[in-house]
């Protein structure tokens, strides 16, 4: 699950969250006003939810992207105060711009929560999506790496030798010219490849088999 909330989206999937929140959000809207007593126009339930949740889901993948989780998240805020002022009404003031300060720290805790693990080497430090405890293998993939260790492959732009001493710390060695392991994940070596813990069979080369069981 956070591996899915921590992969960036593509431009339509962003859309499509937008447009379905906003559409739930706006229909429980009518139905809540209208059980109260006080039913609202369908201009006024979708406008709530533009400025209440659009900017929130923005400023969300806008930290994805952008490692400055305080920055998008102000950003979030003034975005919804500046719709708030167009769409609603809405005063610019400090009371108006206190009340984004619930959304501004929800958005700044999820994005905390999903935030990519930042792994040092001796020349600097490469940024990953999954912490290293939580990678079973690593493959180059051209210009990329695959970590694998969720649901799916997640490409990282970085040379496999940088990721490999980024990773070698914890615990993570070459088992092929195109390959590392996590030692704790492999669970059986044999003569040409080896099986990790969910089954997985990687091919072990035979100048780094030394390397493996040292």
């Amino acid at each position: 699950m956070l591996e899915s909330l921590a992969r960036p989206w593509s431009p339509r999937m962003i859309a499509l969250a937008v447009m379905a929140v906003v559409a739930a959000n706006a229909l429980y809207c009518l139905i809540y006003t209208s059980l109260a007593g006080r039913p609202e126009s369908v201009a006024q339930a979708v406008g709530w939810s533009i400025v209440n949740l659009t900017p929130w889901l923005l400023a969300f993948e806008a930290g994805k992207r952008w490692q400055r989780p305080l920055a998008v998240a102000a950003g979030g805020a003034l975005l919804s105060l500046l719709l708030g002022a167009i769409l609603l009404a809405g005063a610019l003031n400090l009371f108006e711009l206190a009340r984004r300060v619930p959304g501004a720290a929800l958005t700044l805790g999820l994005l905390m929560l999903v935030r990519r693990h930042e792994v040092r080497t001796g020349e600097g430090s490469i940024t990953l999506p999954l912490p290293p405890d939580r990678i079973a293998w690593v493959a180059a993939a051209g210009n990329y790496v695959e970590l694998h260790g969720g649901e799916r492959p997640l490409l990282v732009r970085a040379p496999l030798g940088a990721v490999e001493a980024a990773l070698k710390p914890h615990g993570f060695v070459r088992i092929h010219r195109s390959t590392l392991v996590n030692r704790q994940r492999v669970a059986k070596v044999r003569s040409a490849d080896l099986l990790l813990d969910n089954g997985r069979s990687l091919k072990l080369g035979p100048s780094f088999r030394a390397q493996l069981l040292a």
